[in-house]
């Protein structure tokens, strides 16, 4: 497993190196180019704040008022919005509401207008992801971890990178880390186990093995590279939900789908055609990759 994710490192690393991709791909691209240019970005496939939209539609349609517990957890309560009794908290046993109708010490009175969606990396340490990702937005689960083996791939490159622009780079990638404590010494490695929980995802998604699900990763990243020069055309600074959505749904749409719509086929003959193009066997660096080398 760690020969087939290597080589994927690699064949990304030749990649972001060469600057061999789309302008869509900047804001993966990014990561490993100059990361102090997301420290307000929404990355993709991270969540929204999902209560958002409901606690709006709840209050506009009923009125009522949400509060949360002392330990963060929503709850509704209809009509006027003010408690007539107190109850224990469903998610950790704190009393919540109030009585004669005074809300308990322990409730906070919530802002609906404000979206809580976070920036950065959301994912927390490998053993704190769940155990398939979900749906994110339009991206299926199987698209929900291709683009995140790519993201990972670039924060792998850029944490074993020593050039940077302003602040030290460590300090720089651990500012876009939310959720869990990351030791600076052991970036490369963290996010390595995030790549591997993500190539896992994405061989239990299409029904492949961990071998055969790295080399998708390789067809991705070589259409990629196929379409250094392509146009954009959508914005790519993701500042906002909207445009992260935007962005998802045509990143998706012209380089994870075409790889989705033709797993029936063969990987093994996929990959025998890859490994015989002239841009491999006139590369020394993906000739290695690819364990091409002719004997001596």
């Amino acid at each position: 497993h760690h020969i087939s994710l290597n080589r994927v490192i690699y064949h990304t690393a030749i990649m972001l190196s060469s600057n061999a991709y789309p302008m869509l791909f900047s804001p993966l691209s990014l990561l490993y180019q100059d990361p102090g240019l997301l420290s307000n970005t929404l990355f993709p496939t991270m969540m929204d704040d999902q209560l958002h939209g409901a606690k709006q539609a709840m209050v506009r349609e009923g009125g009522g008022q949400w509060y949360s517990c002392v330990n963060g957890h929503a709850y509704f309560v209809g009509e006027c919005g003010s408690p007539t009794q107190a109850q224990v908290c469903p998610d950790c046993g704190t009393w919540v509401g109030g009585q004669d109708p005074r809300v308990t010490r322990a409730s906070t009175a919530l802002n609906t207008t404000a979206d809580s969606t976070q920036y950065g990396y959301l994912l927390g340490r490998v053993d704190q992801r769940q155990q398939i990702p979900s749906s994110e937005r339009s991206l299926s689960p199987a698209s929900v971890a291709f683009i995140r083996a790519l993201m990972d791939l670039c924060f792998i490159w850029s944490s074993c990178s020593r050039h940077t622009t302003g602040r030290n780079r460590s300090q720089v990638l651990l500012s876009l880390v939310r959720g869990g404590l990351v030791d600076p010494r052991n970036l490369p490695n963290f996010f390595y186990l995030h790549l591997e929980r993500d190539v896992r995802d994405i061989a239990q998604l299409t029904g492949k093995n961990f071998e055969e699900s790295t080399f998708l990763l390789h067809l991705v990243i070589r259409s990629l590279m196929d379409a250094a020069v392509q146009p954009c055309g959508i914005p790519t600074e993701l500042r906002q939900r909207e445009l992260r959505e935007q962005w998802e749904r045509e990143f998706d749409k012209r380089f994870i789908q075409p790889i989705l719509s033709s797993l029936h086929t063969d990987v093994q003959r996929q990959m025998n055609q890859v490994l015989s193009e002239k841009r491999i066997a006139n590369n020394p660096i993906l000739r290695i990759v690819y364990e091409r080398e002719e004997p001596d």
